[in-house]
């Protein structure tokens, strides 16, 4: 009775007490940071080998079968299961719960490591990954055009669009996916390569060692030292055509002699389609410490 009466008698103390808790609970709730993908870790641990040219028959022989041999003792793994594809192998490793995922991943590695020597020589070095899920993408934007090709739409996505994304707070990168991509594509005659005894080998070690940054040396004077480099990068269709592959008694054998150059696209292996209509789309990723559902409203509103 007495906490009645005092309640009865403090009406205008009790009031304000009770607005002061009700401010702060306020402030406090438009403080709180709401996540739509907090920081947790899942126990998988990714493995990651490319094969260049190699079909999904012999990828599972030579590259997935050593992996899955070496890394399946590991300590806490329940399961061990492979993905391939052309010239690609993904090895996931399913741990307990609670395991140590740094300890994890570094006892995958060693493990990879003793058998890295019964890999191709060819395939790429393994390349092993604790699965974060701050890794994932928070939102997918699309572009289509009824004026606009797939090669324009992509432009914009990479030039205009992009740029714009990355600016805003809790933004850490944008990319573009789908689309034409700009690429030099290179179509070789086999007859002419046998006749001059080459192979696409040879035409490839020849692109590249051609078109690569050599060191030059350097200057030194009392004040300044300067360094030197032979700058061959290729800056036009014209200097690729004019690679030179070998020297025979007729001259330089050059790359538009065995093949055809010219400025084109990626191949696509897949499709992006919004309302039918041919599209790209572009990946936002989010910062480690940004709040989610902040960073999506302020991209609507971009």
């Amino acid at each position: 009775m007495k906490l009645v009466e005092f309640s009865i008698r403090r009406r205008v103390t009790l009031s304000m007490i009770y607005l002061i808790i009700i401010g702060f609970a306020l402030f406090s709730y438009t403080q709180l940071k709401v996540d739509l993908y907090p920081n947790i870790q899942f126990p998988v641990v990714g493995i990651i080998t490319t094969y260049e040219g190699v079909g999904p028959e012999d990828m599972e022989n030579l590259v997935a079968r050593p992996i899955e041999e070496a890394v399946s003792a590991t300590k806490n793994v329940k399961k061990v299961h492979s993905q391939v594809s052309q010239g690609v192998c993904i090895t996931l490793l399913e741990f307990d719960w609670g395991t140590d995922m740094e300890q994890a991943e570094n006892d995958v590695r060693k493990r990879i490591d003793l058998v890295r020597d019964f890999l191709p020589d060819e395939a790429s070095e393994p390349l092993t990954f604790a699965f974060d899920p701050s890794m994932a993408p928070v939102q997918f934007l699309v572009l289509n055009s009824p004026y606009m090709g797939p090669a324009e739409l992509r432009q914009l996505g990479e030039n205009k669009i992009e740029p714009l994304l990355e600016r805003i707070e809790g933004v850490a990168s944008a990319e573009t996916a789908g689309g034409l991509e700009r690429q030099i594509n290179v179509k070789l005659n086999p007859a002419r390569l046998a006749a001059h005894m080459l192979s696409p080998v040879d035409v490839t070690n020849a692109i590249r060692a051609q078109g690569a940054l050599f060191s030059a040396g350097h200057i030194e004077t009392r004040t300044t030292n300067f360094n030197l480099k032979i700058s061959s990068e290729y800056t036009s269709l014209e200097q690729i055509k004019n690679v030179v592959l070998k020297y025979t008694r007729n001259g330089p054998l050059l790359l538009k002699d065995v093949a055809v150059v010219e400025d084109g696209y990626k191949e696509m292996v897949g499709d992006v389609r919004a309302n039918y209509n041919e599209s790209v789309y572009i990946r936002i990723f989010k910062q480690s410490d940004a709040n989610t559902v902040q960073t999506c409203r302020n991209v609507k509103k971009a």
